[in-house]
């Protein structure tokens, strides 16, 4: 677990100092005068991911020997120390480039009827994936329900609403709120799109092919950010899709388990 902790911290520190570097650059703070206030940002969002990164050691087994699954509570609490950091960094940094995370969200009635409208075609994704007969699909399929398993991703309803209430509201702030907002003013519409959904598939990758379909997912999700101007509307289609992909997810693993024990 030592190690594990040493690569998550060395792993924390780089990803929070490049993505420092990165928000710097693009905001073209080069100036001496503003050395502080660089060594500032840099700092939270280095400890930002390195308090996500201590996030998922509540998933990480040592050895088949030494560590049993986490529990319920570990992996909850686990979670939230990640989206508590993710969402931190993503309204600081949108704070930064003059994007008050507040003014993104109006509370209009019509928002949450159009996220779960929006959610609908990823759900129906998604339970072709769990379905599907075909000999590729089927392998993908089964290598993310072994990784769960493995992971001991064996929660209630509750556990599952709280997780997916925490990614929807803490990434859509980082990726669409903040990132988004500051790739299409320095770099344009398109830019805004697929460069933060790239990231957003690197974060939640086990692979490749996960890689592609999150960030693809990533598109999506900021196609309404554009569409409505509204982030209400990808929180909530992100969290309604992540309720119902869990759901599924721990059905599947509890499936696993029966089937190991017979």
């Amino acid at each position: 677990m030592f190690q594990r902790l040493v690569q998550s911290l060395a792993l924390g520190i780089f990803v929070g100092l490049a993505g420092a570097i990165g928000f710097l650059l693009a905001k073209g703070e080069v100036s001496t005068d503003l050395l502080r206030p660089m060594l500032t940002t840099a700092g939270v969002i280095a400890l930002g991911a390195f308090l996500v990164s201590l996030a998922y050691l509540s998933f990480v087994k040592k050895d088949e020997e030494e560590a049993g699954k986490p529990s319920p509570v570990s992996i909850v609490l686990g979670s939230m120390v990640g989206f508590v950091a993710m969402g931190t960094i993503g309204w600081l940094a949108a704070h930064e480039i003059a994007v008050p995370i507040p003014e993104l969200l109006r509370f209009d009635p019509l928002a949450p009827v159009m996220g779960v409208a929006a959610a609908l075609p990823l759900i129906a994704f998604l339970h072709f994936i769990m379905t599907s007969r075909a000999e590729r699909v089927r392998a993908f399929r089964d290598r993310q329900v072994t990784l769960f398993t493995e992971r001991g991703f064996d929660v209630g309803w509750v556990s599952v609403a709280l997780i997916s209430l925490g990614a929807g509201i803490s990434e859509e702030i980082l990726f669409r709120g903040a990132l988004q907002s500051l790739a299409t003013e320095h770099l344009g519409l398109l830019a805004g799109l697929v460069l933060p959904s790239i990231l957003f598939g690197i974060v939640h990758g086990a692979n490749g092919i996960y890689i592609l379909i999150t960030g693809v997912m990533g598109v999506y999700f900021a196609g309404l950010m554009v569409w409505t101007g509204n982030l209400l509307v990808p929180i909530t289609a992100h969290t309604v899709y992540d309720i119902y992909a869990l759901g599924v997810t721990v059905a599947a693993v509890r499936a696993r388990q029966r089937l190991a024990a017979a």
